[in-house]
Protein backbone atom coordinates (compact mmCIF):
# COMPACT_ATOMS: atom_id res chain seq x y z
CA UNK A 1 0.00 0.00 0.00
CA UNK A 2 1.47 3.49 -0.95
CA UNK A 3 1.88 6.19 1.20
CA UNK A 4 -1.06 8.33 0.02
CA UNK A 5 -3.35 5.36 0.36
CA UNK A 6 -2.49 4.99 4.34
CA UNK A 7 -3.54 8.77 4.53
CA UNK A 8 -7.11 7.83 3.30
CA UNK A 9 -7.20 4.43 4.50
CA UNK A 10 -9.69 5.17 7.59
CA UNK A 11 -11.67 7.17 5.63
CA UNK A 12 -15.24 4.73 6.01
CA UNK A 13 -15.82 4.78 2.29
CA UNK A 14 -12.33 2.82 2.03
CA UNK A 15 -13.10 0.60 5.08
CA UNK A 16 -16.46 -0.27 3.65
CA UNK A 17 -14.66 -0.87 0.16
CA UNK A 18 -12.06 -2.66 1.56
CA UNK A 19 -14.42 -4.91 3.58
CA UNK A 20 -16.75 -5.70 0.56
CA UNK A 21 -13.95 -6.67 -1.53
CA UNK A 22 -12.53 -8.79 1.35
CA UNK A 23 -15.91 -10.56 2.44
CA UNK A 24 -17.51 -10.69 -0.79
CA UNK A 25 -15.82 -9.92 -4.05
CA UNK A 26 -12.55 -11.96 -3.98
CA UNK A 27 -13.66 -15.23 -2.69
CA UNK A 28 -15.79 -15.60 -5.60
CA UNK A 29 -13.91 -13.58 -8.67
CA UNK A 30 -13.06 -17.18 -10.34
CA UNK A 31 -15.98 -18.32 -10.41
CA UNK A 32 -17.52 -14.75 -11.82
CA UNK A 33 -14.87 -14.85 -14.23
CA UNK A 34 -16.59 -17.74 -16.00
CA UNK A 35 -20.07 -16.92 -15.53
CA UNK A 36 -22.02 -15.87 -18.17
CA UNK A 37 -23.56 -12.53 -15.96
CA UNK A 38 -21.95 -10.76 -12.76
CA UNK A 39 -24.55 -11.68 -9.84
CA UNK A 40 -26.65 -8.84 -8.85
CA UNK A 41 -25.68 -9.39 -5.51
CA UNK A 42 -22.30 -8.16 -5.73
CA UNK A 43 -23.48 -4.77 -7.06
CA UNK A 44 -26.02 -4.94 -4.20
CA UNK A 45 -23.17 -5.14 -1.48
CA UNK A 46 -21.30 -2.04 -3.07
CA UNK A 47 -25.10 -0.49 -3.02
CA UNK A 48 -25.08 -1.42 0.75
CA UNK A 49 -22.06 -0.19 1.52
CA UNK A 50 -22.78 3.56 0.07
CA UNK A 51 -20.16 3.16 -2.93
CA UNK A 52 -22.73 3.67 -5.57
CA UNK A 53 -22.98 7.58 -5.38
CA UNK A 54 -19.30 8.17 -4.88
CA UNK A 55 -19.45 11.16 -6.69
CA UNK A 56 -23.11 12.21 -5.92
CA UNK A 57 -24.12 15.09 -4.02
CA UNK A 58 -25.37 14.78 -0.53
CA UNK A 59 -28.46 15.99 -0.67
CA UNK A 60 -29.47 13.68 -3.35
CA UNK A 61 -27.77 10.63 -1.15
CA UNK A 62 -24.58 10.70 -2.55
CA UNK A 63 -21.48 10.74 -0.84
CA UNK A 64 -19.68 13.63 -2.38
CA UNK A 65 -16.17 11.76 -1.66
CA UNK A 66 -13.12 13.42 -1.87
CA UNK A 67 -11.17 12.34 -5.18
CA UNK A 68 -8.50 10.09 -3.71
CA UNK A 69 -11.01 8.28 -1.69
CA UNK A 70 -12.90 7.61 -4.62
CA UNK A 71 -9.78 6.25 -6.53
CA UNK A 72 -8.67 4.25 -3.27
CA UNK A 73 -12.39 2.80 -2.88
CA UNK A 74 -12.10 1.91 -7.08
CA UNK A 75 -8.55 0.64 -6.84
CA UNK A 76 -9.60 -1.80 -3.83
CA UNK A 77 -12.67 -3.05 -5.68
CA UNK A 78 -10.65 -3.73 -8.68
CA UNK A 79 -7.85 -6.09 -7.25
CA UNK A 80 -10.84 -8.32 -5.58
CA UNK A 81 -12.62 -9.10 -8.72
CA UNK A 82 -12.28 -7.26 -12.15
CA UNK A 83 -15.98 -7.87 -13.24
CA UNK A 84 -17.53 -6.55 -10.48
CA UNK A 85 -15.25 -3.18 -10.84
CA UNK A 86 -15.27 -2.37 -14.53
CA UNK A 87 -19.38 -3.17 -14.54
CA UNK A 88 -19.69 -0.47 -11.56
CA UNK A 89 -17.17 1.60 -12.71
CA UNK A 90 -19.18 2.84 -15.73
CA UNK A 91 -22.33 3.69 -13.11
CA UNK A 92 -20.05 6.49 -11.75
CA UNK A 93 -19.77 8.70 -15.01
CA UNK A 94 -23.81 9.36 -15.13
CA UNK A 95 -23.78 9.76 -11.27
CA UNK A 96 -20.88 12.50 -11.76
CA UNK A 97 -22.73 14.27 -15.04
CA UNK A 98 -26.03 14.21 -13.79
CA UNK A 99 -24.51 16.01 -10.40
CA UNK A 100 -23.08 18.59 -12.32
CA UNK A 101 -26.05 18.83 -15.40
CA UNK A 102 -28.40 21.83 -14.71
CA UNK A 103 -31.49 20.85 -12.67
CA UNK A 104 -34.02 19.09 -14.65
CA UNK A 105 -36.58 16.09 -14.81
CA UNK A 106 -33.66 13.85 -15.58
CA UNK A 107 -31.94 14.84 -12.95
CA UNK A 108 -34.74 14.78 -10.82
CA UNK A 109 -35.89 11.21 -11.81
CA UNK A 110 -32.30 9.75 -12.32
CA UNK A 111 -29.92 11.01 -9.16
CA UNK A 112 -31.23 10.16 -6.55
CA UNK A 113 -31.57 6.65 -7.03
CA UNK A 114 -28.36 6.12 -9.18
CA UNK A 115 -26.81 7.93 -6.24
CA UNK A 116 -28.07 4.93 -3.67
CA UNK A 117 -27.70 2.23 -5.66
CA UNK A 118 -31.59 1.59 -6.45
CA UNK A 119 -30.67 1.91 -9.97
CA UNK A 120 -27.31 1.53 -11.87
CA UNK A 121 -25.88 2.82 -15.07
CA UNK A 122 -24.23 2.14 -17.74
CA UNK A 123 -22.59 4.21 -20.60
CA UNK A 124 -22.18 4.42 -24.26
CA UNK A 125 -19.86 6.98 -25.92
CA UNK A 126 -16.41 6.04 -26.65
CA UNK A 127 -17.11 5.92 -30.40
CA UNK A 128 -17.48 9.59 -29.93
CA UNK A 129 -13.58 9.18 -30.32
CA UNK A 130 -13.08 7.29 -33.35
CA UNK A 131 -12.49 9.19 -36.46
CA UNK A 132 -16.00 10.26 -39.45
CA UNK A 133 -19.20 10.94 -38.01
CA UNK A 134 -20.62 9.27 -34.39
CA UNK A 135 -21.52 5.95 -34.61
CA UNK A 136 -24.86 7.16 -32.38
CA UNK A 137 -26.49 10.15 -34.32
CA UNK A 138 -29.07 11.93 -32.71
CA UNK A 139 -32.02 13.53 -34.99
CA UNK A 140 -34.08 16.65 -33.69
CA UNK A 141 -37.68 15.27 -33.01
CA UNK A 142 -41.00 16.68 -31.44
CA UNK A 143 -41.27 19.16 -28.26
CA UNK A 144 -37.51 19.23 -27.89
CA UNK A 145 -36.88 15.24 -27.73
CA UNK A 146 -34.59 13.34 -30.24
CA UNK A 147 -34.19 10.10 -31.97
CA UNK A 148 -31.26 8.09 -31.85
CA UNK A 149 -29.49 5.78 -34.82
CA UNK A 150 -27.09 3.73 -35.25
CA UNK A 151 -25.28 1.40 -32.86
CA UNK A 152 -22.48 1.43 -30.19
CA UNK A 153 -20.23 -1.22 -30.15
CA UNK A 154 -19.31 -1.44 -26.74
CA UNK A 155 -22.08 -1.13 -23.46
CA UNK A 156 -21.33 -2.75 -20.51
CA UNK A 157 -23.82 -3.87 -17.86
CA UNK A 158 -26.34 -5.33 -19.97
CA UNK A 159 -28.99 -7.69 -17.85
CA UNK A 160 -27.85 -5.45 -14.99
CA UNK A 161 -28.26 -2.06 -15.17
CA UNK A 162 -31.89 0.15 -15.65
CA UNK A 163 -30.53 3.39 -17.61
CA UNK A 164 -27.44 3.91 -20.07
CA UNK A 165 -26.32 7.18 -20.08
CA UNK A 166 -25.90 7.61 -24.12
CA UNK A 167 -23.87 10.60 -25.70
CA UNK A 168 -25.11 11.09 -29.42
CA UNK A 169 -23.92 13.40 -32.19
CA UNK A 170 -26.02 16.03 -33.77
CA UNK A 171 -25.46 16.96 -37.17
CA UNK A 172 -24.16 20.10 -35.99
CA UNK A 173 -21.68 18.87 -33.96
CA UNK A 174 -23.12 19.49 -30.85
CA UNK A 175 -23.49 16.66 -28.40
CA UNK A 176 -26.61 15.76 -26.42
CA UNK A 177 -26.58 13.70 -23.00
CA UNK A 178 -29.57 11.62 -22.23
CA UNK A 179 -30.34 8.73 -20.38
CA UNK A 180 -31.96 6.33 -22.14
CA UNK A 181 -34.05 3.08 -20.23
CA UNK A 182 -32.97 -0.03 -21.06
CA UNK A 183 -36.83 -1.18 -21.68
CA UNK A 184 -36.88 1.53 -24.58
CA UNK A 185 -38.03 0.14 -27.81
CA UNK A 186 -35.42 0.14 -30.47
CA UNK A 187 -32.59 -0.84 -28.73
CA UNK A 188 -30.84 -4.15 -29.89
CA UNK A 189 -28.54 -5.55 -27.71
CA UNK A 190 -25.86 -8.42 -28.87
CA UNK A 191 -23.77 -10.37 -26.46
CA UNK A 192 -19.88 -9.83 -27.38
CA UNK A 193 -17.70 -13.04 -26.68
CA UNK A 194 -14.76 -11.22 -24.70
CA UNK A 195 -11.60 -12.98 -23.71
CA UNK A 196 -11.81 -11.97 -20.26
CA UNK A 197 -14.57 -9.51 -18.51
CA UNK A 198 -17.30 -12.01 -20.35
CA UNK A 199 -18.96 -11.73 -17.11
CA UNK A 200 -20.26 -7.90 -17.04
CA UNK A 201 -22.37 -8.72 -19.80
CA UNK A 202 -20.89 -5.81 -22.43
CA UNK A 203 -22.77 -5.44 -25.98
CA UNK A 204 -23.16 -3.67 -29.52
CA UNK A 205 -26.18 -1.95 -28.67
CA UNK A 206 -27.87 -0.97 -31.50
CA UNK A 207 -30.50 1.84 -31.57
CA UNK A 208 -33.12 1.91 -34.51
CA UNK A 209 -35.53 4.72 -33.86
CA UNK A 210 -35.17 4.93 -30.64
CA UNK A 211 -37.45 7.87 -29.12
CA UNK A 212 -36.05 10.29 -26.57
CA UNK A 213 -38.28 12.37 -24.91
CA UNK A 214 -37.25 16.00 -23.46
CA UNK A 215 -37.83 14.70 -20.06
CA UNK A 216 -34.45 12.18 -20.52
CA UNK A 217 -32.12 14.69 -21.98
CA UNK A 218 -29.38 15.84 -19.18
CA UNK A 219 -27.42 18.17 -21.11
CA UNK A 220 -26.49 19.43 -24.85
CA UNK A 221 -23.46 20.09 -25.28
CA UNK A 222 -21.28 21.70 -27.70
CA UNK A 223 -18.29 19.61 -29.69
CA UNK A 224 -15.50 21.35 -28.38
CA UNK A 225 -16.67 21.49 -24.32
CA UNK A 226 -17.23 17.72 -25.50
CA UNK A 227 -13.52 17.50 -26.88
CA UNK A 228 -11.83 19.10 -24.48
CA UNK A 229 -13.54 17.43 -21.30
CA UNK A 230 -12.96 14.03 -23.16
CA UNK A 231 -9.30 14.94 -23.85
CA UNK A 232 -8.53 15.43 -20.47
CA UNK A 233 -10.85 12.39 -19.43
CA UNK A 234 -8.61 9.93 -21.57
CA UNK A 235 -5.41 11.13 -20.57
CA UNK A 236 -5.64 10.17 -16.52
CA UNK A 237 -4.44 7.09 -15.21
CA UNK A 238 -7.61 4.88 -14.42
CA UNK A 239 -7.48 3.02 -11.02
CA UNK A 240 -7.70 -0.50 -11.92
CA UNK A 241 -4.40 -1.08 -12.66
CA UNK A 242 -3.36 -0.20 -9.45
CA UNK A 243 -5.50 -2.25 -7.97
CA UNK A 244 -4.43 -4.89 -9.69
CA UNK A 245 -0.72 -3.94 -9.17
CA UNK A 246 -1.40 -4.20 -5.48
CA UNK A 247 -3.21 -7.74 -5.38
CA UNK A 248 -0.49 -8.93 -6.71
CA UNK A 249 2.22 -7.47 -5.03
CA UNK A 250 0.95 -8.69 -1.57
CA UNK A 251 0.56 -12.45 -3.02
CA UNK A 252 3.91 -12.55 -4.16
CA UNK A 253 5.17 -11.38 -0.26
CA UNK A 254 3.54 -14.48 0.90
CA UNK A 255 5.58 -16.34 -1.55
CA UNK A 256 9.23 -17.87 -1.28
CA UNK A 257 12.45 -15.78 -1.49
CA UNK A 258 12.79 -14.65 -5.44
CA UNK A 259 9.00 -13.78 -4.92
CA UNK A 260 9.32 -11.52 -1.84
CA UNK A 261 12.02 -9.87 -3.64
CA UNK A 262 9.42 -9.19 -6.45
CA UNK A 263 7.10 -7.82 -4.10
CA UNK A 264 9.97 -5.33 -2.58
CA UNK A 265 10.92 -4.01 -6.00
CA UNK A 266 7.19 -3.91 -7.44
CA UNK A 267 6.00 -2.24 -4.61
CA UNK A 268 8.66 0.46 -4.36
CA UNK A 269 7.61 1.41 -7.90
CA UNK A 270 3.77 1.06 -7.34
CA UNK A 271 4.64 3.90 -4.48
CA UNK A 272 6.46 5.75 -6.98
CA UNK A 273 3.97 5.70 -9.43
CA UNK A 274 1.01 6.56 -7.36
CA UNK A 275 2.59 8.69 -5.41
CA UNK A 276 3.83 10.84 -9.37
CA UNK A 277 0.26 10.21 -10.32
CA UNK A 278 -1.26 11.86 -7.34
CA UNK A 279 0.45 14.61 -7.71
CA UNK A 280 -0.72 15.47 -11.25
CA UNK A 281 -4.04 14.19 -11.46
CA UNK A 282 -6.41 16.55 -9.22
CA UNK A 283 -4.34 19.43 -10.77
CA UNK A 284 -7.14 22.13 -12.63
CA UNK A 285 -6.04 21.53 -16.55
CA UNK A 286 -4.26 24.51 -17.63
CA UNK A 287 -5.91 27.16 -19.78
CA UNK A 288 -3.69 27.27 -22.80
CA UNK A 289 -1.37 25.71 -24.78
CA UNK A 290 1.32 24.40 -24.74
CA UNK A 291 1.11 24.23 -20.35
CA UNK A 292 -2.40 21.76 -21.00
CA UNK A 293 -0.52 19.77 -23.79
CA UNK A 294 2.56 19.29 -21.30
CA UNK A 295 0.38 18.23 -18.09
CA UNK A 296 -1.91 16.09 -20.70
CA UNK A 297 1.94 14.55 -21.95
CA UNK A 298 2.75 13.68 -18.14
CA UNK A 299 -0.34 12.16 -17.76
CA UNK A 300 -0.32 9.65 -20.22
CA UNK A 301 3.19 9.15 -18.91
CA UNK A 302 2.25 7.44 -15.70
CA UNK A 303 -0.71 5.97 -17.42
CA UNK A 304 1.40 3.99 -19.45
CA UNK A 305 3.83 3.17 -16.76
CA UNK A 306 0.57 2.13 -14.55
CA UNK A 307 -0.77 -0.37 -17.21
CA UNK A 308 2.78 -1.28 -17.64
CA UNK A 309 3.19 -1.76 -13.88
CA UNK A 310 0.08 -3.89 -13.33
CA UNK A 311 1.09 -5.86 -16.46
CA UNK A 312 4.48 -7.06 -15.12
CA UNK A 313 3.07 -7.86 -11.85
CA UNK A 314 0.59 -9.61 -12.61
CA UNK A 315 2.95 -11.81 -15.15
CA UNK A 316 5.63 -12.23 -11.76
CA UNK A 317 2.90 -13.54 -10.02
CA UNK A 318 1.93 -16.10 -12.93
CA UNK A 319 5.84 -16.96 -13.23
CA UNK A 320 5.96 -17.39 -9.38
CA UNK A 321 3.09 -19.94 -8.78
CA UNK A 322 4.23 -21.50 -12.08
CA UNK A 323 2.20 -24.15 -13.36
CA UNK A 324 -0.96 -23.94 -11.43
CA UNK A 325 -1.36 -19.89 -12.32
CA UNK A 326 -3.03 -21.59 -15.58
CA UNK A 327 -5.22 -23.46 -14.37
CA UNK A 328 -9.03 -20.84 -14.29
CA UNK A 329 -9.42 -21.67 -10.73
CA UNK A 330 -5.97 -20.03 -9.70
CA UNK A 331 -6.52 -15.70 -9.84
CA UNK A 332 -2.89 -15.41 -11.12
CA UNK A 333 -4.21 -15.98 -15.19
CA UNK A 334 -7.39 -13.89 -14.57
CA UNK A 335 -5.25 -11.02 -13.30
CA UNK A 336 -3.06 -11.28 -16.26
CA UNK A 337 -5.68 -11.02 -18.47
CA UNK A 338 -7.48 -8.29 -16.68
CA UNK A 339 -3.98 -6.33 -16.72
CA UNK A 340 -4.17 -6.99 -20.22
CA UNK A 341 -7.60 -5.45 -20.92
CA UNK A 342 -6.31 -2.55 -19.39
CA UNK A 343 -3.86 -1.92 -22.21
CA UNK A 344 -6.80 -1.25 -25.00
CA UNK A 345 -9.74 -0.12 -22.59
CA UNK A 346 -10.24 4.02 -23.29
CA UNK A 347 -7.06 4.17 -25.64
CA UNK A 348 -7.33 6.76 -27.48
CA UNK A 349 -4.39 6.75 -30.71
CA UNK A 350 -2.57 8.98 -28.66
CA UNK A 351 -2.28 6.54 -25.78
CA UNK A 352 -2.02 3.54 -28.24
CA UNK A 353 1.14 5.67 -29.47
CA UNK A 354 2.80 6.05 -25.95
CA UNK A 355 1.88 2.18 -25.20
CA UNK A 356 3.32 1.00 -28.99
CA UNK A 357 6.00 3.33 -28.39
CA UNK A 358 7.17 1.32 -24.46
CA UNK A 359 6.55 -1.90 -25.68
CA UNK A 360 8.73 -1.47 -29.17
CA UNK A 361 11.69 -0.50 -26.39
CA UNK A 362 12.57 -4.30 -24.83
CA UNK A 363 14.63 -3.63 -21.98
CA UNK A 364 14.41 0.12 -22.03
CA UNK A 365 12.08 0.74 -19.03
CA UNK A 366 9.32 3.53 -19.05
CA UNK A 367 10.43 7.01 -17.83
CA UNK A 368 10.19 7.54 -14.27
Amino acid sequence: MTASAWEVGSHPLVVAAARVAAEVLAPAAEQVDGLPLLPRGHLDALAEAGLMGLYGPVADGGQAAPPPVVRRCQQLVAGACGATFFTWAQHHTPVRLLSGAPDGAARQRWLRPLCTGKARAGIAFAYLRRPGPPAVRAQPAGGGGWILEGAAPWVTGWGLIDVILVVAGCDDGRKVLCLVPVEAPGLLPELLDLMVLQSTGTVRLEFDQVAVPVGQIVDIWSDQRWRQADRVAAAKPVTAPFGIAETCINALRSGEGSARGAAVALAAELTRCHHRTEALIDQPPPAHEPELAGWLGALIVVRDWSLDLASRAAQAWLAAVGGRGMSRSHPAQRLVREAAFYVIQAQTGELRRATLARLARPGDPPPR
